[in-house]
């Protein structure tokens, strides 16, 4: 641990995301050493220095405890800090990332600030609040996650774009009606895809979602990644990998408090019960 907060600190870039005191505040002995648990292990991936905290959240800060009870008692949640395997040789990385791959049976990529359009190779024009050594060491991570293809993966906003990003595509850095930083509603239209995640989760085809967003995924075809929902600007709000490890929405659902959110994270809990029966997940004797 001491590791970790002697490089964060190192970093200029870092440091704006986390204060001192909120780093001060951060105990991961829970991380440190997992008990044994029949529970499949979840990880969140924080972005901002508030998730590494239990200071009071309000609105949208409260995303890492809104997973958490959405997720219920179905599953032991676990927090990765930014940039977690920072300090580390590329080798120990290697072993760090294998770790949690071994360990957890899914990993949820929160929403947040925009995404930096260096990670798609493109010039910054319209993004916003955007950290590249964040958002590279996530992504590092999240590509690696995904090439073992072992556990599930979701997504939520700037989640659902970085794995976006992870998989290949580009964002657009700036969409109008959608919100941007203020909270509203529209609809969406799902579409037929190969894993049926949320055709069969939801139940229909068509409903309301939240959006709070500017930013938006360009979806070009892709072997292994269906476009799975819509807005009626043909946004993209949703994909699915056709193996159905992956789920990403450009909506919050974890803030929905309806039927559509109550039936998506009831899929989310089966999927990740069955990965961690197919897999044996065990648990990790230590991250830091």
């Amino acid at each position: 641990m001491s590791r970790y907060k002697t490089q964060l600190m190192r970093s200029s870039l870092l440091k704006s995301l986390v204060s001192a005191e909120q780093l001060q505040q951060f105990s991961p002995g829970h991380l440190e050493k997992l008990e044994v648990s029949e529970k499949p292990a979840v990880l969140i991936l924080a972005n901002r220095g508030y998730d590494l905290t239990n200071e009071e959240k309000v609105g949208g800060q409260q995303r890492v405890e809104k997973f958490q009870e959405k997720l219920g008692l179905q599953s032991d949640v676990f927090l990765l800090p930014i940039a977690g395997s920072i300090g580390l040789s590329n080798a120990n990385r290697k072993l760090y990332y294998d770790a949690v791959i071994e360990h957890f049976s899914a990993v949820i990529a929160l929403g947040g600030p925009d995404v930096t359009p260096k990670i798609y190779s493109e010039a910054q024009t319209e993004a916003r609040d955007v950290n590249l050594i964040r958002d590279q060491y996530e992504i590092d991570f999240l590509k690696h996650w995904i090439k073992a293809k072992k556990g599930f993966l979701f997504g939520v906003c700037r989640g659902h774009q970085m794995i976006a990003a992870a998989l290949g595509f580009k964002l657009t850095q700036h969409i109008e009606d959608h919100g941007d930083g203020v909270w509203t509603e529209h609809p969406i239209k799902l579409l037929p895809t190969k894993s049926k995640f949320l055709r069969s989760a939801v139940g229909m085809s068509e409903f309301m979602v939240n959006s709070y967003h500017h930013q938006a995924v360009v979806y070009q075809s892709h072997p292994d990644v269906d476009l799975a929902a819509i807005a009626p600007d043909n946004t993209v709000e949703a994909l699915e990998s056709r193996d159905g490890r992956i789920v990403s929405t450009q909506f919050h659902v974890e803030f929905m408090d309806d039927i559509v959110s109550e039936r998506i994270f009831a899929r989310i809990i089966t999927k990740i019960k069955n990965l961690n029966s197919r897999f044996g997940v065990g648990r990790c004797a230590s991250l830091f």
